[in-house]
């Protein structure tokens, strides 16, 4: 048999030696002659084969025999001696004319050798602060189930690497807008060399997979996004359907270990891909799911999350992702509980990046011990220093604690590669709950010369405006929440300057805007914000009414906190137990910041003295970091009143 297309994407190098690809113009060698040439050049002068690896008497369309075969892989070989090949030109027509008119230029005969074994045990340079892109899996194959799958399997198996640190999709998201491109287009090999020059990245990881009979053969390469070359590239052969993710699983190995990680490092955080899952299909509908996280659209992750789960019940991380999409939904309660909880039960079959994540999961929704939660976190990020997203959570858990400066110190971790707009949104609350509001202005500034100013730092600079009583400041930044993406944001915000200027009347007005829209009909027109600052002003009588008029307010997290609190300040116990038990339904009966804060926070506040807590412009803005975070800043807003009496 002719090949008569051998070339190095053709040839696949496994563990049991060299493996020829791509028979697509192979012919038995006792019916090559019979061809005479014809289906080597068409009648229209298209060249059938590659121009750079052919032989002279194919690029001719003379009859060809196993010489040709071997005078490709001599070229083969030549490229690898010599980083180049022999025979190129600008065009095809250029490359044709040097393979038949000139000689190859010589190589060394010992110079040849060492360059032949160094290229053998050559390890690419990408170095462990480079960050990667991952393309969209080119998908030949003509099977859909392929599409997004394979990128997330692929995804999935390298952040087990601690060196590798790997582009978040939300920065991906938002670059393609900057670049006047849908969110979701999908990511080819030029696209994602533009986004990479956009951020700084060095190299992207493209994939593809094609039928070859029943088999399919995966290929993986890392590109250099400067210049399009190849930095590692990897192949493998799957016999069925079935053992796709298993040979993506393998090749991923392989080009971590091609791309600098050692082979001790790879081995010790090589989970097979069966461990994440088995089923094409669930993985599928988790991805699906994960793109619908990145949208914003919580219910969309919710249900495509279920399905994962319905295909495979053992997917554990698909328990984990649901967990949190209920988390974001708002939907605290015994389903969230009951998904991080089945998470936990089955993680011991994923990878050790996956079950730490899981655990953290665990103790912050179930146990509620965000103390040990923390503890989990700690671990990540010493094992995968490179895993942002872990110490974006970890900054999430300190600020919980009230451990503000380790906060901001792993928000600015998270932030230190491909910095995010919820990085800065993270890093300016963490700043402005330590008082310092011109070093949020320097962090907004930095923001600002992004290509587009994240919507956040409006709010974080009216805030700050509002703590300085800088009244230009917050007409200038109400005004330019009119241009942001959320609609509501102007009214948000003059809600909560109307609110701190005790115009009441004006700031619900404002308020009724903001929920127009989102509010089921017959419900009234008043949120948490409105009812603190009622009860701030000391106008206990219309905040009763309201409390009692709004009820729904103890089904939203942020809803009972504010609720609870308004009536706290006004000493109605009554409606501060009602609250506070809505509380306990939204989290973890065991949750330690519940019992720890809130509850016995509220309390206190309700049990108090009429003047204890006067009504001011002074308290309202002691108070307005608590609409931001209630969370962390309620029990700091306590012993700030404390010390104020």
């Amino acid at each position: 048999m002719v090949h008569r297309d051998l070339k190095p994407a053709n040839i696949m190098l496994t563990r049991s030696g060299a493996k020829v690809l791509d028979f697509g113009l192979a012919k038995l060698e006792s019916a090559v002659g019979e061809q005479s040439g014809d289906d080597t050049v068409t009648g229209r002068g298209t060249i059938l084969g590659t121009p750079n690896y052919m032989s002279p008497e194919q690029a001719r369309g003379f009859d060809v025999d196993a010489r040709t075969d071997i005078f490709s892989l001599g070229v083969t070989l030549y490229e690898m001696a010599a980083g180049r090949r022999p025979f190129e030109g600008r065009t095809v027509s250029d490359t044709l004319a040097a393979l038949l008119e000139k000689q190859a230029p010589p190589l060394a005969l010992a110079g040849a050798s060492i360059a032949v074994f160094a290229y053998l045990r050559h390890t690419p340079a990408l170095m462990d602060k480079d960050a990667i892109l991952l393309a969209d899996f080119v998908n030949t194959a003509g099977d859909p189930v392929f599409d997004d799958t394979l990128k997330q399997g692929l995804a999935a198996h390298l952040e087990q690497s601690p060196i590798l640190d790997i582009l978040p999709e939300e920065t991906v998201r938002e670059t393609l807008g900057f670049m006047g491109r849908s969110p979701d287009e999908r990511v080819t090999n030029a696209i994602g060399r533009q986004i990479c020059q956009r951020q700084g990245v060095k190299a992207l990881i493209e994939g593809s997979i094609a039928a070859l009979g029943s088999h399919y053969v995966l290929t993986l390469a890392a590109v250099n996004a400067a210049t399009g070359a190849d930095i590692a590239r990897v192949q493998s052969e799957a016999e069925a359907k079935e053992r796709v993710l298993r040979a993506l699983g393998g090749s991923a190995a392989e080009l971590r270990r091609k791309l600098g990680e050692s082979l001790s490092s790879v081995r010790k955080y090589d989970a097979p891909m069966a461990a994440t899952t088995a089923s094409l299909e669930a993985l599928q509908a988790y991805s699906l799911g994960m793109r619908s996280t990145l949208a914003l659209d919580s219910r969309g992750a919710v249900l495509y999350l279920k399905r994962a789960i319905e295909l495979d019940p053992n997917f554990a991380e698909a328990f984990r992702a649901l967990a949190t999409a209920y988390f974001n939904q708002g939907q605290r309660g015994q389903e969230m509980i009951e998904a991080a909880r089945k998470a936990y039960e089955l993680r011991s079959r994923v990878s050790r990046w996956e079950q730490l994540r899981i655990e953290a999961t665990y103790y912050n929704t179930v146990v509620g011990d965000r103390a040990r939660a923390t503890e989990i976190l700690e671990m990540v990020v010493q094992t995968f220093p490179r895993y942002r997203i872990a110490w974006s959570n970890l900054g999430v858990s300190y600020h919980f604690l009230g451990k503000e400066e380790k906060a901001l110190a792993a928000f600015r971790q998270a932030a230190q590669q491909q910095p995010t707009e919820a990085d800065y949104s993270h890093i300016l609350d963490s700043i402005l709950a330590l008082g310092r509001t011109s070093e949020a202005q320097d962090v907004c500034r930095q923001a600002n010369a992004r290509p587009s100013e994240p919507d956040t730092c409006v709010a974080h600079l009216f805030q700050i405006a509002v703590m300085n009583d800088d009244a230009a400041g917050i007409s200038q930044q109400i005004e330019r929440a009119g241009s942001l993406k959320n609609p509501n944001a102007q009214w948000t915000l003059g809600r909560d300057y109307a609110a701190v200027q005790g115009r009441l009347r004006q700031a619900r007005d404002f308020s009724l805007r903001a929920l127009e829209g989102r509010r089921a009909p017959g419900t009234p027109g008043v949120d948490g914000p409105i009812l603190l600052a009622e009860a701030v002003f000391g106008r206990c009588d219309q905040a009763a009414i309201d409390l009692a008029a709004a009820p729904s307010l103890v089904r939203n997290r942020a809803g009972a906190i504010l609720s609870g609190l308004a009536a706290a300040l006004c000493h109605d116990s009554s409606r501060t137990e009602v609250f506070t038990a809505g509380m306990a339904k939204l989290l973890s009966n065991t949750d330690d910041v519940l019992h720890i804060a809130y509850a016995p926070c509220l309390t206190a506040l309700a049990s108090g003295v009429p003047g204890d807590l006067p009504g001011s412009r002074k308290a309202y803005r002691q108070l307005f970091a608590l609409w931001k975070n209630a969370d962390a800043d309620l029990p700091l807003f306590i012993e700030a009143k404390r010390e104020d009496r």
